[in-house]
């Protein structure tokens, strides 16, 4: 019996399984299959064995394309998300935390004894007088020092120690006045640090015992309360360290009681310290 099935021409029966890619046109018929970007195009009518109709083969790759698009959205949403829970948006408590530096550039301040004013030394330390320091005046370009200290005659026993620091005075070659002033900031901000953990050393050694610790609120960028008692002789002894722009400080506060001789108590020794870090800090230009 003669053979009468289709017989598949020569050049049909050579060419590739993967057609030339092939899109659908304004004018293709509406059955035509959806053809995405790099996509190949099985030829219409083919039918071989082991070969899965056009139509499926389409809607397989369709799907597998559609689902790596969608993961991916999905993965861009995702990580837009967590950037914006991360970086506080939508009113979180971190949005309004203030800002760690105020960007005050300070350059100068009145002479050391014109930091605290009367009043406030009259208040904390009466009848106490000023010893200016010789370092109270212009020495190395870009850096200002103020070291005053106060201390009284009397039967009550006050000292009041200032160490004012502003500006780095580290010549630099930066380029523009923002590079400039960003690198001072960040060497005021480490010398505060240093001088922080130099009282934290001095309260934590031989002569003075630590009784309290902690930050001050308010007073600068930053500032950190020390309290002890000193046992040779026994006197309150308190200091804070403030940092405010590009200004750096520290105040020390020895005081006993008149009559007793006893040191004076830790809020009180902390009213003082803020009292007097207040003056210094409105004293800056």
């Amino acid at each position: 019996m003669d053979d009468t099935s289709p017989r598949v021409p020569q050049d049909e029966a050579e060419r590739p399984t993967t057609p030339e890619l092939s899109s659908r046109s304004a004018g293709s018929s509406p059955g035509s299959p959806l053809w995405w970007p790099g996509l190949s195009q099985p030829s219409q009518g083919e039918s071989r064995p082991g070969v899965r109709p056009p139509g499926r083969l389409v809607s397989a790759r369709r799907k597998k394309l559609l689902w790596l698009i969608g993961g991916g959205a999905a993965t861009v949403t995702c990580g837009i998300v967590v950037v914006l829970a991360l970086n506080g948006s939508g009113g979180s408590e971190s949005a309004k935390k203030p800002q760690a530096n105020s960007g005050r550039f300070f350059t100068d301040a009145p002479d050391g004894c014109s930091l605290i004013k009367p009043t406030t030394i009259d208040a904390y330390a009466p009848g106490a007088t000023c010893t200016p320091s010789p370092f109270d005046r212009p020495i190395t370009p870009g850096l200002t020092i103020r070291m005053p200290s106060w201390s009284t005659g009397t039967s009550r026993e006050v000292s009041i120690d200032l160490n004012l620091r502003i500006g780095s005075g580290v010549l630099d070659t930066y380029s523009s006045e923002k590079d400039s002033a960003a690198h001072t900031f960040a060497l005021v901000r480490d010398s505060y640090r240093t001088e922080k953990d130099a009282i934290a050393s001095k309260f934590d050694g031989d002569h003075i015992t630590l009784k309290a610790s902690h930050p001050l609120a308010e007073i600068g960028d930053e500032a950190h309360f020390y309290y002890g008692i000193s046992t040779v002789p026994e006197s309150a002894e308190a200091e804070v360290v403030v940092l405010s722009g590009t200004a750096e400080f520290t105040v020390s506060y020895s005081a006993t009681r008149e009559g007793t001789g006893a040191p004076v108590s830790r809020r009180e020794a902390e009213a003082a310290l803020s009292a007097l870090a207040r003056d210094v800090l409105t004293s800056l230009r």
